[in-house]
């Protein structure tokens, strides 16, 4: 049976995306999701899955920012396991990403913010890839990447796990978590099945969130239940072109 070759990636940790409020949250529980996605990845019955995260600063949507001691920590548990970190975002503004024909200098100082804020925790030498948010940033975005020396990527399978997130243009099942779960779960296999063609590893658009924490062990039943429907066994993958290093 002929192998095919997944990447999970993960966008806007180490806090939850769908978590708006952190006010009178511990660190413990603002890091809850991440934890819950972490064990996850460990726990699986062949052998842990090693993914990437991109990272999402503190100034969006949070009314009042967390501390900078619970992103160290959020980072330094991905690490820990073995994970990839990357850049998203400082601001994860639509109007300044959706929109950035007008906007070129402000996602430079975006990234420019981004980047500064969590080199410390991560080392400069290992920030060597970056997502925008939205799948957007255009030139600006590609530009950026290129004069820093960070690999861009966007996604090939999106896994939707975003339509109940507060910020996204289309939100679908905020009252209905388990039709969000088996929308997920219906439409992954018509999703993945033109990426079994074709060699080379194809990822995942994933987020960190409380939804997706919950729903994260049926996603990856799921595909690897569908992977082998198509006639292939799946490999979970961080291949070092991916991330931008040799």
């Amino acid at each position: 049976m002929p192998t095919a070759e997944w990447i999970l990636t993960f966008d806007d940790g180490p806090l939850a995306a769908d978590v708006v409020d952190v006010s009178g949250m511990s660190n413990e529980q603002m890091l809850a999701p991440l934890r819950s996605i972490l064990d996850t990845l460990r726990n699986q019955a062949d052998g842990a899955i090693k993914a990437v995260f991109f990272l999402r600063g503190p100034a969006y949507p949070w009314p009042t920012p967390p501390p900078r001691e619970v992103f160290e920590q959020g980072v330094q548990w991905m690490l820990d396991e073995g994970h990839h970190v990357g850049l998203h975002a400082y601001e994860h503004r639509p109007d300044l990403w959706q929109k950035w024909v007008s906007h070129a200098d402000q996602i430079k100082r975006d990234l420019d913010q981004c980047q500064d804020y969590f080199k410390p925790m991560i080392g400069g030498d290992d920030l060597t890839v970056f997502r925008p948010p939205y799948g957007q940033g255009g030139i600006p975005a590609w530009v950026w990447a290129k004069e820093n020396g960070v690999k861009y990527q966007l996604m090939d399978i999106d896994t939707k796990d975003w339509k109940h997130h507060p910020d996204a243009t289309f939100r679908r099942w905020e009252n209905d978590p388990l039709g969000h779960r088996d929308h997920m779960l219906g439409t992954l296999p018509s999703r993945m099945w033109f990426h079994t063609l074709f060699p080379g590893a194809n990822d995942f658009l994933f987020h960190v969130s409380e939804r997706t924490a919950g729903f994260l062990r049926d996603l990856i039943d799921k595909i690897g239940q569908s992977t082998r429907d198509l006639g292939h066994e799946p490999s979970y993958v961080v291949p070092p072109e991916y991330v931008g290093t040799k």
